[in-house]
């Protein structure tokens, strides 16, 4: 069942690709729980990409949500990263895709 709380993306330590660092938490938005993914440039400090998805009606354990959170989360820093390096539109479809899969969007 889910609970409002922060995600730990990697054992501890920051989850990070290039000059892009991720973070998780469930938070609640309205009447739902909701996991929100934050993309932030380190050099910047500020932040790049920011998505959140209703989660409270996928019924998820904290571990399959930790899954879950790490898989998406890493499928936004690549598709940061990838801004960066002009490879964008490849990274955005096989994002699309994954939500297909997951059905969450």
């Amino acid at each position: 069942m889910s609970r409002k709380r922060d995600i730990d993306l990697n054992g501890g330590k920051l989850l990070k690709k290039g000059p892009y660092i991720a973070s998780a938490k469930i938070f609640e938005d309205t009447d739902n729980l909701a996991l929100c993914i934050n993309i932030i440039n380190e050099e910047t400090r500020k932040v790049t990409i920011s998505k959140w998805f209703n989660i409270e009606t996928l019924n998820l354990d904290d571990k399959k949500e930790d899954w879950l959170a790490l898989m998406i989360a890493l499928s936004m820093l690549s598709s940061a990263k990838a801004g960066r390096e002009e490879k964008a539109e490849e990274v955005r479809n096989s994002w699309k895709e994954l939500m297909s899969v997951l059905e969450i969007c």
